[in-house]
């Protein structure tokens, strides 16, 4: 068992590295129920199919415009640094469960182009969408 003194001295060494250790930014994806989704699309004026390849992260995040990445942290409640943050490889989940035969795996990642596309999002909309600029 450890002396009074020696927790003193533990506890004083955690205190110590938890002022130096940053605290680790909460997933902005994580927080959203199903409703919040469809509200972010709504608010987006976009299929939730492309909502749902943001959420998922299978969009290339160098691909995604600063104006789009700044409305949708606007619409998530979040900022773009935390959307930045919560982007990386590491942080891909599965959100939805398939019965399957195999692992499912991660997919590549897409260009946001490719989304808006495959989601069937008119050229003109599409244009306005990918311009960095209003």
């Amino acid at each position: 068992p450890l002396s009074a003194a020696d927790q003193a001295l533990i506890d004083a060494a955690w205190s110590q590295h938890a002022k130096v250790v940053p605290a680790t930014a909460a997933n902005p994806f994580a927080s959203l129920t199903l409703d919040d989704w469809r509200a972010v699309s709504q608010r987006l004026d976009v299929p939730r199919q492309v909502v749902t390849a943001l959420r998922e992260r299978r969009v290339s995040l160098v691909s995604i415009p600063r104006r789009f990445l700044a409305m949708l942290a606007e619409a998530m409640r979040t900022s773009v640094a935390q959307l930045e943050a919560s982007w990386g490889t590491g942080n891909l989940v599965v959100a939805r469960s398939y019965k399957a035969h195999s692992k499912p795996v991660a997919g590549e990642q897409v260009t946001f182009e490719q989304v808006l596309i495959d989601a069937g999002v008119a050229a003109e909309k599409r244009a306005w969408l990918l311009a960095e600029a209003d």
